[in-house]
This record gives structure tokens, C-alpha cells and sequence, in this order.
């Protein structure tokens, strides 16, 4: 079959770009990442990540000499430098994705959280199912951050899903229900994990 194409994004400032509009429009139609903007599809850092380790973009820098290819550590060097959680976020990211579900960042402030799509949907026509809230094994989180995200939760009456990372990388998921703490190993409507603990391929 031959090497598959990569596409060429761009790093300006905080956002990634991909220009070509037709790459763009093909990359987004495939697996639902970035936004299209004037017939640009601009990507967060996890998405960029993502594809990087994928093959699937080139991911290139602007200097004074023009272009540079920034590889994959580099470029989780870069994104990682204001944002200190990023790759326990990224961790989360990329299991969920590998387990073939849409994904996309639900709110960038505290709480961080990621939104999760349904398998197969496309996320501007399918609501999203779930609220994902990556944690670090063995630390806590703010009581404050646990009712603003229980609230937003139960508003958008959606199911509120913690992903604790342990130092391995490996991740266990559990639900949230008010102040009580779900086993969803077994859970046969929503999502059907892994069992609870199992190291994640890929990671």
C-alpha cells in the first residue's frame, strides 16, 4: 500500500494549523478532530499530539530561517511548558481515543475536563455522553472543582466519569454519583471499558 500521506500542520503561537483545505477538511471528516475555520482546521495540542504519534501530520515550527519539523517529544516539550498537567491529561486522551471514541476538550480552566462522544457519531449532530475528569492517582481534588463539576454534570444530565492515572500510566475509570464512587467495570450501557486497573495498550 505504500507510506500514507502526512498531513502538514502548522505551530502558530498557541494554536496548530492546518491550511491546505482540503487536507483539513478530510483530517476532520475522518475522526472528527479540530474546528474548521475559513477553510483552515485548527487542533489542540492534544489532537496534535495525537496525530503526531499516528503519523498522520507533520507538525512544523516557524523560526527565522523559515520551517522546522518538530517531533513528537518536542512537541509534547512545548505543550507541556504552561500547562503542567498536560501529559497526565494526554495520557487520558490518547486511551480514549484508541478505544475509538471522539473526544474533545470540554473546559480548558479548573475543572479541566474532556468531553466524550459516543463511537461512530459525529459530535456536531450527537451529543456528548460524558464528562471526564483526569486525576493523578493518590492526589486530591479541590471540594470546590468536585460541585462545579457534579453541577455541570447533573445540568447537562451527563454521566461524570473520573480517569486516575497512576504512576505507570495506566488508568482506571470510575463514576461519580453526588459524593459516591462507582465501579463501572462491568458497566453494560455506558461506557463498556476495560476491566478496572488493566494496563492500556499504546500507552
Amino acid at each position: 500500500m505504500g507510506n500514507q500521506k502526512r498531513v502538514k500542520a502548522i505551530l502558530e503561537e498557541e494554536a496548530i494549523i492546518i491550511k491546505d483545505e482540503k487536507e483539513a477538511n478530510t483530517l476532520h471528516q475522518q475522526g472528527w478532530y479540530g474546528k474548521l475555520k475559513n477553510n483552515k482546521l485548527i487542533i489542540d495540542p492534544f489532537e496534535a499530539l495525537h496525530l503526531i504519534e499516528r503519523k498522520k501530520i507533520i507538525l512544523y515550527a516557524l523560526n527565522d530561517q523559515g520551517e522546522r519539523e518538530v517531533s513528537a517529544q518536542e512537541a509534547s516539550q512545548i505543550f507541556s511548558k504552561n500547562n503542567k498537567t498536560f501529559w497526565r491529561n494526554y495520557v487520558v486522551y490518547k486511551d480514549l481515543r484508541n478505544r475509538g471514541y471522539v473526544v474533545r476538550i470540554g473546559q480548558k480552566n479548573d475543572p479541566f475536563f474532556f468531553k466524550l462522544y459516543p463511537r461512530g457519531t459525529v459530535p456536531n449532530k450527537t451529543p456528548y455522553e460524558a464528562i471526564i475528569i483526569p486525576l493523578q492517582e493518590g492526589t486530591g481534588f479541590p471540594i470546590k472543582e468536585l460541585d462545579e463539576v457534579i453541577r455541570i454534570a447533573t445540568s447537562t444530565r451527563k454521566k461524570l466519569v473520573f480517569a486516575l492515572v497512576d504512576s505507570l500510566g495506566d488508568i482506571s475509570y470510575v463514576t461519580v454519583n453526588e459524593l459516591e464512587l462507582e465501579d463501572i467495570s462491568n458497566d453494560k450501557e455506558f461506557p463498556k471499558w476495560e476491566k478496572r486497573g488493566e494496563k492500556n495498550e499504546g500507552i
